[in-house]
């Protein structure tokens, strides 16, 4: 017999497994509700079993790229649909528009044939169809699509979201170990760091408020540069490094480098920066004044500061 038949709490979750995913996957489990977790890679998504008992997790490998019919059987007898789907790099046939695009219009329209009453979706600050960077306009397309396709939606816009397994500050953390210069390209470009368990808690209240719908962009408590932010995480480290400030020319070169060297690995080696994430840098990334926000959700921001010690730790000599 099929637990997940039949009953009014059932979510289905794409990207489950992912950073974000993981943690409204714990939310969805302390109230109670049977999830459907759609991830790409089953062996690497065992770890969310231990979040609940297997009348509550279900597990389903999937292409996400695969027929609808398949992708429809996953949203069939679920009340809520979330979607964290979402890369930085191209990756072969990941593409900034088959994931951030044609599969959230996907998504969105079986949504909505299969009764589905409340669609949630994770996009990003910047973004624009008009955007000259590809990831931000995907992700604007994706927007329009869930807003016309599923008109009671609601779109999450985080900024930079941090927590124990963020690829930001844990990024440049590592590179911090091993290296007395730590290079970065758009320096004095602002953000917004938002936690982890912050947006998370966002989707748990749009998933209880019938009331929550449209945009949201969602930022924490500060707003500052990216020098500013690594050098919070070198002073966290307690590191001493020097920061080098590259232009956005110099970033060019760089990126370019990468992707000839990424062309002749046959994709073995992925870049480290690419000119898409150049054009990304060049706007700041932080909440605009007339959005709705954390504030709307009566959720306080968490600080960097109560966050960032518990796993980014001086290392012992």
């Amino acid at each position: 017999m099929d637990l997940f038949l039949n009953s009014p709490k059932v979510a289905t979750v794409f990207g489950g497994s992912g950073f974000l995913g993981r943690y409204i996957v714990k939310r969805l489990v302390g109230l109670g509700w049977k999830i459907k977790i759609v991830t790409r890679n089953k062996n690497k998504a065992e770890f969310l079993n231990n979040y609940g008992t297997s009348e509550q997790i279900k597990l389903i490998e999937l292409n996400l790229l695969n027929s609808e019919d398949e992708i429809q059987n996953v949203i069939i007898g679920s009340s809520v649909v979330i979607n964290c789907v979402g890369i930085l790099q191209e990756i072969k046939d990941q593409t900034f528009i088959s994931l951030h695009f044609e599969l959230v219009k996907k998504i969105a329209i079986l949504s909505k044939k299969n009764g589905v009453k409340k669609l949630i979706h994770i996009s990003s600050i910047g973004a624009d169809p008009n955007s000259d960077s590809f990831y931000a306009k995907s992700k604007g397309l994706g927007e329009i699509a869930v807003l016309k396709e599923f008109d009671s939606s609601v779109i999450f816009r985080p900024s930079v979201v941090f927590g124990e397994e963020d690829q930001f500050f844990n990024r440049f953390a590592k590179m911090a170990v091993i290296s007395p210069v730590i290079p970065i390209v758009g320096g004095t470009t602002f953000f917004q760091p938002v936690f982890v368990g912050d947006l998370a808690l966002a989707v748990e209240k749009a998933i209880l408020d019938k009331v929550i719908k449209g945009i949201y962009e969602i930022g924490g408590p500060e707003v500052l540069d990216f020098n500013d932010l690594i050098v919070r995480m070198l002073k966290t480290l307690k590191k001493k490094r020097l920061i080098l400030k590259l232009p956005f020319l110099v970033g060019k070169a760089m990126a370019f480098g990468f992707s000839i060297t990424n062309f002749l690995s046959f994709g073995v080696f992925q870049p480290q920066i690419t000119f898409d994430q150049i054009r990304q840098l060049r706007k700041d990334n932080i909440v605009s004044s007339e959005a709705k926000g954390l504030d709307d959700l009566n959720i306080k921001a968490t600080p960097i500061d109560s966050i960032l010690p518990s796993y980014i730790k001086p290392l012992k000599k």
